[in-house]
């Protein structure tokens, strides 16, 4: 894999994150955020 492709690739998966955050299909925080919502699934 060149490095333009390896580029390409990770532009595109960021594409995609971002997408995904936006829609609300993943969420984004910090470990304590993780711990909460985690934590909120079992009680």
């Amino acid at each position: 894999m060149t490095i333009e492709q390896r580029r390409k690739e990770i532009a595109s998966n960021a594409i995609q994150t971002l997408e995904a955050i936006r829609t609300g299909i993943v969420k984004h925080g910090n470990l304590d955020d993780l711990r909460t919502d985690l934590l909120s699934e079992i009680y």
